[in-house]
């Protein structure tokens, strides 16, 4: 029947429950008053044994008898039970009232045994007869009206006993009234209509032990049913609780009168009356849970607001109408009305669930196990809030607990969702506390059925994170011991997961399987979380699962939380509660393996090429489309105001709280100083003037152009004319130590001004000085009111560069081409903020620019920066007093250092890059030999950004400068006369924007399609790795045959390793060109060198035909050797 109103069934059975209700607590209640007040016979103490005895007698009978009424009420007719059982209560009734008329406590209490009995075998038949009288679209609200109604009758059953007993009535007139309320129940329990009987064939077993495994059994085959039922469980525990404590509370603690508390009762009925009635117009008669980890959740503040009262409301007992006015009084009954609105709202979706769930053959016996785990729970509140309370505990230390309790309930309820509910519930929360973003789910619904997920393993919460985000269950592969940890556990619900024992040869099997059913796997191919916060190791098993289940991989990077505290992360790891976490999910692919390479090369190859995906996926994810000094803004926000960035060889210490506020008030002063938007110098030495002033015009949207000092007058002159350089900045003290003083007077006969900083400081006024206060506070808003519209893809420095034989050129860089190279090198070298950074590489070099002063400061790492590589000793000394763990350096400088350093001085080195020249053998030899370090040799140019390539810990080849990073493309131009390798062309995003040339000063040369051609010659092996042949420009034809001088020069320093060797190419009339070695070896002859090019078998070709032997070679101020001055040497 749909009309629930016009349903005589259901009314019936309301009640029938009602009655029943109601007299159960009615004669316990009645029961409990007479022995307390009014059998004076006895003492205190055997009354408290009385009392404590009667709720033990009537629970009693819910542990002994509930699985045999479960039996019952699905194997016969459920109203012929349900009468019987109204027959035997009026039984009960009838007998007790020799009980009541003789005052004898033990005869009541068996008759309550025996209420007991009753109300257990009624139970499971109420409960499971409902969907048999009720639409599905009724069970809802029958249920609200059901749970109102008990409730309701239990509190007018409790009243009415106490009441009946305090005024004395007959004891005659209690059993008159008990036997006429069974009477009215069993006459209304004939209008329950016959039903058919559920389980008909169901074998009825009497052994109490096995027919509880059989419960439990079946409760928990269903694992939302079985959390359903101990939710339940859990709701009469805090009731029990709160009905039990509420008087000692109100009276003991709160002093309150009598009947402030018979008002809190009815509040706290009313309370669950309306939540139990409003459920189906609150769920619009949607019979589901998902909203009861909310509800759960709700409930945790009542409580813990109610604990709060543990103060009397005054010295004097309160009564109501004082109660009624006061603010504590309307707070406490709000506390009340709020706690029994969400517990009648909780309760009634979840037998609702239970009902329709069950198998209907199943349907009284699994209602029976919940019946019998309340009565457990019941239990458990009274004897837990006894011991507690001898204990000296307080009434609102339980209560205290009990909110405890209901918070690690609302977790453990949050599983009873439904898939869906749960993944929307989890995906809300996530958005709400780590502003999750994701991106590409387009990428993953065109990835097809077989496919791989692979992502970097950044935290405990990366598993949960993917299966929130992805629209359908996934399945994980995950390892054996993380999946067994118990908070883990719980969310494993979200997907399929596959333990795997990354000990056992065969533990891909099963996940191979699940992916050739067309199940999408995710894998995190580095096998374990990350402890730097970059990729770890990289495992071939994704790779192999997905070619031999023909599958696609694809990739999904997770940034954002390694800065969890679920991550491994340790130290000066900048972790948060809520930081910010993307996902981005990356197109699909799959691994090209040739199909002629087998076993362990094969491993190996998927094992690369998979590390290349990871690499490329970290690379082309991270943030590198805005400009440096948003990118400064964010690393300070990501690090913290008062982290140390940046020191000097002043000693003094800048942490990006004060270095910022220098930058604002210098970049203040700046702006006034310059006229335009050209492009302003910077001639200055590392110190933090530099640092400064480059950062200060980059807050002002000025492009700062770095001048190598050490390059001489004309061509500084000539780079200020090429980049349209009218203003410089520079330091007094500093072209007085330099002897520069002649180059200034050059400069400003062309009319170029120059600002010295210590005259600049000198004008700084209280406004400069404000607006870098208000920079360092709100650094944002400040940067903001001066670049309003910044644009990465503008201009972000200029570098001058004559390579090593060519005229000046201006290399124009973006704030892309700097960030990219910098994200570049941080997908495949783990940089942390642990790392110290000696730099004493120049930054108007682009190595020391980008990796020795960008890189850092974007990357929370302390930067040192020391004015002059050539300062062997001093260096050596500062990386052991600093305790550097990064340092930057050419093949010339690190060669010194190695030298003179003590054994003990690298000891905290954990990466010495070596650029900008070739690294030889001998530099590597005493770097290894010495300090046991492996100096990583890398290649760039200043076009591009610099680096192309560098060795890293795992992936290293001794004479090679490494593989290229991630994100660049390049192709290889054969050059006539050699059979290996060929001219290297470029393309990506640390790509220069563009040349400025003497021949067009002030206008942009792109690169021609975005591709830079080196002018080197490089050979590229099998695996990737880049071994530099020499410059094109650097080739002789001697005889008909090109020559590498560079790999000449190799051979020479393997020669005579100590001392230091040029070769250049010079006309010859018989062979084309020769060659002429200049020498710092004062004992250099023909001889040697042709017994050594003939042990070694060298071409003839390649021996140096003159050699002129000079006290030392002109360096550039990056450490390689000058041959345009080498040139004007061999032909002075």
């Amino acid at each position: 029947m749909k009309n629930i109103i016009k349903n005589k069934p259901f009314w019936a059975l309301f009640g029938v429950q009602f009655l029943q209700a109601f007299n159960d607590n009615f004669f316990r209640t009645t029961l409990i008053t007479l022995i307390t007040y009014h059998l004076t016979i006895y003492s205190v103490s055997e009354k408290s044994l009385f009392v404590s005895t009667a709720f033990g007698l009537f629970m009693l009978p819910f542990f002994l008898f509930s699985p045999l009424a479960g039996q019952l009420a699905d194997a016969y007719d459920k109203s012929r039970i349900i009468r019987t059982v109204k027959v035997a209560e009026l039984l009960i009734v009838s007998i007790s009232a020799y009980g009541f008329i003789e005052k004898d406590p033990y005869f009541l209490l068996g008759a309550l045994f025996f209420m007991g009995i009753h109300s257990s075998f009624f139970g499971p038949a109420k409960y499971s007869i409902m969907p048999d009288i009720l639409a599905h679209e009724n069970l809802l609200k029958g249920n609200g009206y059901i749970e109102a109604g008990t409730f309701f009758a239990i509190m007018l059953g409790t009243l009415c006993g106490a009441l009946m007993i305090h005024m004395e009535v007959p004891l005659y007139m209690i059993s008159l009234q008990l036997f006429f309320v069974a009477f009215l129940g069993l006459i209304i329990s004939w209008q329950i209509p016959v039903l058919s009987r559920a389980a008909p064939r169901l074998k009825i077993h009497l052994n109490w032990m096995f027919e509880m495994k059989r419960l439990y059994r079946y409760a928990s085959y269903e694992p939302r049913v079985f959390k359903a039922i101990v939710s339940i469980g859990w709701f009469w525990l805090v009731g029990t609780l709160f009905l039990t404590q509420l008087p000692p509370l109100a009276h003991g603690v709160l002093k309150l009168e009598e009947s402030i508390y018979i008002f809190l009762l009815l509040g706290f009925t009313l309370g669950i009356g309306c939540g139990s009635v409003l459920c189906n117009w609150f769920f619009k008669g949607e019979i589901t849970t998902k909203y009861v980890p909310l509800l759960a959740f709700l409930m945790v503040p009542v409580l813990f607001d109610i604990s709060s009262f543990s103060k009397p409301f005054g010295p004097t007992t309160t009564v109501l109408s004082t109660f009624l006015t006061s603010f504590e009084g309307l707070r406490l009954i709000a506390d009340i009305l709020s706690l029994s609105f969400l517990g009648g709202l909780f309760i009634v979706p979840l037998y609702t669930f239970i009902q329709v769930e069950v198998l209907s053959r199943r349907r009284s016996q699994i209602i029976a196990f919940n019946n019998i785990l309340n009565a457990g729970f019941m239990v458990f509140a009274s004897a837990a809030s006894y011991c507690l309370l001898r204990l000296n505990f307080t009434i609102p230390t339980l209560i205290f607990l009990c909110a405890m309790g209901q918070v690690v309930m609302t977790f453990y309820v949050i599983r009873i969702l439904p898939e869906s509910a749960f993944r929307t519930l989890l995906y809300g929360l996530l958005r709400l506390f780590f502003r999750l973003e994701v991106h590409g789910l387009e990428n993953y619904s065109a990835a097809g059925s077989r496919v791989i997920l692979i992502a970097n393993h950044t935290s405990y919460l990366d598993a949960l994170l993917i299966a929130a985000v992805l629209p359908e269950k996934p399945a994980f592969a995950v390892n054996l011991y993380t999946a067994q940890k118990w908070w883990i556990k719980p969310f494993l619900v979200l997907a399929k997961v596959f333990p795997i024992d990354p000990t056992s040869p065969y533990a891909l099997r099963q996940v191979i399987e699940e992916a050739k059913k067309g199940h999408k796997v995710i894998i995190f191919p580095e096998g374990r979380l990350t402890t730097t916060g970059s990729l770890m190791k990289i495992y071939e098993g994704p790779g192999m699962i997905a070619e031999k289940a023909e599958a696609t991989l694809l990739p999904i990077r997770i940034e954002g939380a390694q800065y969890t505290f679920f991550s491994l992360l340790k130290g000066p790891f900048p972790r948060h509660f809520f930081p910010k976490i993307t996902l981005t999910i990356l197109p699909s692919f799959k691994l090209p393996i040739d199909p002629e390479i087998l076993g362990r090369a094969r491993r190996h190859q998927l094992s690369e090429q998979l590390y290349d995906v990871m690499t490329t996926m970290m690379f082309s994810t991270s943030s590198f489309h805005k400009t440096l000094f948003t990118s400064l803004l964010e690393s300070r926000k990501r690090y913290g105001s008062s982290t140390p960035i940046l020191e000097d060889a002043t000693r003094t210490t800048f942490t990006y709280g004060a270095f910022l506020l220098k930058v604002f008030t210098l970049s203040r002063l700046m702006d006034r100083a310059v006229q335009g938007k050209a492009p302003v110098g910077l001639m200055l030495p590392n110190t933090h003037g530099l640092v400064v002033s480059f950062w200060a015009l980059s807050a002002i949207g000025r492009i700062p152009a770095l001048l190598n000092y050490t390059s001489g007058a004309q061509a500084i002159l000539a780079a200020c004319r090429i980049a349209n350089i009218k203003t410089i900045f520079t330091s007094r003290v500093f072209v007085e130590k330099a002897h520069l003083q002649d180059l200034i007077t050059l400069l400003k006969t062309h009319k170029i001004h120059v600002h010295y900083l210590e005259n600049e400081r000198k004008k700084i006024s209280w406004l400069d000085k404000g607006w870098g206060i208000y920079g360092r506070i709100f650094p944002e808003r400040a940067y903001k009111k001066k670049v309003s519209s910044p644009q990465p893809d503008e201009a972000a420095v200029i570098l001058f560069t004559s390579g090593s034989e060519g005229v000046p050129k201006a290399v124009v860089l973006s704030h892309i081409n700097l960030l990219a190279n910098c994200r570049q090198l941080g997908a495949i070298v783990d940089f942390n903020e642990k790392d110290k950074v000696l730099n004493v590489l120049p930054i108007f070099h682009a190595f020391g620019l980008t990796a020795g002063m960008i890189l850092p400061l974007l990357s929370g790492i302390k930067a040192f920066h020391y004015v002059s590589p050539l300062h062997y000793r001093v260096v050596a000394e500062l990386v052991y007093d600093i305790g550097a763990t990064i340092l930057f350096g050419a093949d010339t400088f690190l060669y010194g250092y190695g030298r003179v350093a003590h054994a003990y001085d690298f000891h905290t080195l954990r990466y010495v890059f070596a650029g900008a020249e070739r690294l030889k053998e001998e530099t590597r030899r005493v770097w290894y030999d010495k300090f046991g370090l492996r100096p990583l040799e890398g290649y760039g140019t200043t076009e591009t950004g610099p680096v192309l390539c560098v060795n890293t810990m795992m992936h290293y080849k001794a004479g090679t400068v490494g593989r290229f990073l991630p994100g660049i493309t390049y192709r290889l131009k054969s050059v006539e006369g050699l059979l290996e390798g060929g001219r290297l062309s470029v393309k990506g995003p640390n790509i220069m924007k563009g040349y400025l040339l003497d021949s067009s000063p002030g206008i942009l040369v792109p690169p021609h399609e975005g591709w830079y051609d080196t002018g080197d010659i490089v050979h590229i092996d099998e695996e990737g790795y880049v071994t530099i042949k020499g410059r094109a420009a650097r080739f002789a034809k001697v005889g008909g045959e090109m020559i590498s001088l560079m790999g000449v020069e190799d051979a020479l320093y393997r020669l005579w390793p100590e001392y230091v060797h040029a070769v250049i190419a010079q006309p010859d009339q018989k062979k084309g060109e020769q060659l002429l070695l200049l020498t710092t070896f004062p004992t250099a002859d023909r001889t040697a060198l042709m017994a050594f090019w003939k042990g070694q078998g060298l071409s003839d070709l390649s021996l140096p035909r003159v050699i002129k032997i000079l006290p030392s070679l002109p360096l550039l101020g990056s450490g390689k050797i000058d041959y345009k001055a080498l040139e004007a040497l061999a032909h002075p």
